[in-house]
């Protein structure tokens, strides 16, 4: 990324958060999820002790059922997100690791930890973290993470540190741009400079 004369950016998209919401069923994995490491991803940045090494090289789509009705709710994570994968305290590690069957859904519940960020404006919900955090859920469910580990995690994203979390807003870069000659089976080991 060194040659790129700013690799930061900001994607556009329409906001992933339902105006209104109750229940989210029938979810799937519409899209394989495809990461890079990027090691030199936020060189520079303010907070650079981040653990955040890992980029979304494609966008990666999910759906669902939102109160059972049609059409499907879409989110989109950006091709270009910043990650750290699964977010988890070092000293939790030996319980839920950063990466396992729960990947794929920390990745949603992260974009959708930041989403609210980008369009101008707005500012954090109650509604938009708990959706957040039942996406999560749900996906956990729908990928077959054992229930006693969902409830972990979910009853750790749910507390008032997750809110905490949730509604500070990220003044440090989220996305990157990544180049478009990356090709499928490069995706998963290669390391962007």
């Amino acid at each position: 990324m060194s040659s790129m004369a700013d690799p930061y950016y900001t994607p556009r998209f329409d906001s992933p958060y339902p105006e209104t919401w109750s229940k989210i069923s029938h979810f799937e994995f519409d899209t394989p999820l495809w990461l890079v490491r990027a090691t030199e991803a936020i060189k520079g940045a303010e907070d650079s002790d981040r653990e955040t090494q890992y980029v979304v090289a494609e966008d990666y789509t999910v759906s669902f059922l939102v109160d059972e009705r049609l059409p499907r709710w879409q989110i989109t994570v950006p091709k270009g997100m910043l990650t750290d994968l699964t977010s988890v305290p070092r000293v939790g590690r030996w319980f839920v690791g950063r990466v396992g069957p729960h990947l794929e859904a920390a990745i949603v519940h992260d974009f959708l930890f930041i989403a609210w960020q980008d369009p101008e404006g707005r500012e954090p919900k109650v509604r938009d973290f708990e959706f957040a955090n039942e996406v999560m859920r749900v996906a956990m469910k729908q990928a077959k993470v054992h229930i006693f580990k969902r409830r972990v995690i979910i009853t750790a994203v749910s507390s008032f540190v997750g809110w905490s979390i949730f509604r500070e807003r990220d003044a440090k870069p989220r996305y990157i741009r990544v180049p478009d000659d990356l090709d499928a089976a490069s995706r998963a080991v290669a390391v962007i400079d």
